[in-house]
């Protein structure tokens, strides 16, 4: 650093570092910035753990491989796209392999029981 701006910050220490309307703007700004940084810190926490919860939330509804074919309970079937008003559709077939199977994942059941319509796969 050059000289004069030497004798510049060592000014503006002395002026912050007493009494006077220095020492409260020096203060005010103190206060400010460590709110800045707490309320920063605090957004950040708030979203790793909202991200989480999302990560979860779409870990369950994701199908769960089965390894043996006696375990499973539901078949997916990826049937390729369709165009539904001018927009790309992935069509998904869900069929039960067994009479107790449960609903597939996001699918809400009406009112009384589901009803298994759906004939079985070939």
């Amino acid at each position: 650093m050059s000289g004069p701006r030497l004798g510049w910050l060592a000014w503006l220490g002395r002026r912050f570092g007493g009494r006077g309307p220095w020492h409260r703007i020096r203060w005010a700004g103190l206060v400010l910035g460590s709110t800045v940084v707490t309320a920063g810190m605090l957004a950040a926490a708030f979203w790793w753990h909202f991200d989480d919860l999302r990560q979860a939330r779409a870990d369950t509804l994701r199908p769960v491989i089965a390894h043996d074919r006696a375990s499973a309970s539901l078949l997916y079937s990826y049937d390729g796209f369709v165009s539904l008003a001018d927009r790309q559709v992935l069509v998904i077939s869900i069929w039960p392999l067994r009479p107790d199977a449960p609903q597939p994942p996001g699918m809400a059941v009406g009112r009384g029981r589901a009803k298994r319509c759906c004939p079985r796969p070939p």
